[in-house]
């Protein structure tokens, strides 16, 4: 019987990452400099030698840490 190893991609590259999240991926380049992605906190990175990954527990987190809003009226008048 021959067993399979299924592999499941743990780190995304930078434009990877910035699909993932729904930003171009120049703004998420940009936000390794700035330390702000749309006046928020970007994900956190890895570097693998010269390379850039964002794990993809890191972007999740970040998803998960975004204000959420149940109308555009809530949504302006929270981030004024």
């Amino acid at each position: 019987m021959m067993h399979t190893i299924q592999s499941v991609k743990i780190n995304l590259n930078t434009e990877e990452a910035a699909a993932y999240i729904g930003v171009a991926k120049s703004e998420l380049a940009a936000s390794r400099c700035s330390g702000s992605l749309r006046c928020l906190t970007p994900p956190e990175f890895i570097r693998i030698g010269k390379s850039v990954r964002y794990p993809i527990d890191s972007l999740n987190e970040w998803n998960k840490s975004q204000p959420r809003f149940k109308s555009n009226a809530e949504a302006e008048s929270r981030t004024r």
